[in-house]
């Protein structure tokens, strides 16, 4: 029998590795330049867990690739990237936002290379970034709870029974009795709000 070691990386491994290795490289910048011109220590301490989360992830990939003599990635860098001595663009508010948005993307993006791969080292260097990222998630919530920060989703009320759906549309002009929006599209739209307003801010 094939020891684990011995076994090839899949064309999905390849690909989510490599999607991690760039994603965590250009993460790094971002952060770093995050890191330097934050002035709220609280968030400072949520950008360095960010960075810590780069480190070891663009460090555990780089092991493997190293085991399998795969060239390593050409990515973001730190040097020619990233200007960390460029004026302060954003506030300490926006760095946390972002962060925030960062990790359930992360959890997202995680989750599905997770499911993808099948070797135990790759395995657990996803299930590892999972683990980290929500733990990111955790932490950038509760600085923005605990700074009034964070918007959360609408609140509609409790359904006295249940309703089954008669028509699909949900608009009908001027008359008509018109279908209410229910939790699942008040959730998306919720989310693609505060991916818009953040897009806004950045650009």
């Amino acid at each position: 029998m094939n020891s684990e070691h011995n076994i090839r990386l899949t064309s999905a491994e390849i690909a989510q590795l490599w999607t991690g290795y760039m994603n965590n490289s250009m993460s790094k910048c971002v952060l770093k330049y995050f890191k330097e011109k934050t002035q709220d220590e609280e968030i400072r301490t949520v950008i360095n867990f960010a960075i810590s989360i780069a480190d070891k992830m663009l460090q555990n990939i780089t092991e493997i690739y190293v085991k399998e003599n795969h060239p390593i990635p050409v990515a973001f860098s730190e040097n020619e990237d990233v200007n960390l001595n460029a004026p302060a663009l954003y506030s300490d508010t926006f760095f946390l936002n972002f962060v925030h948005n960062m990790s359930r993307h992360g959890l997202t993006a995680y989750g599905a290379a997770l499911s993808g791969c099948v070797r135990s080292d790759v395995l657990e260097l996803f299930s590892s970034a999972v683990d980290l990222t929500r733990e990111l998630y955790f932490k950038s919530l509760n600085v923005s709870l605990e700074k009034g920060l964070y918007s959360r989703a609408s609140y509609i009320p409790i359904p006295e029974k249940v309703e089954f759906i008669e028509k699909q549309g949900y608009l009908t002009g001027w008359f008509g009795e018109r279908r209410p929006i229910n939790s699942q599209k008040s959730c998306t739209f919720m989310k693609i709000c505060k991916e818009m307003l953040l897009v806004k801010r950045y650009y």
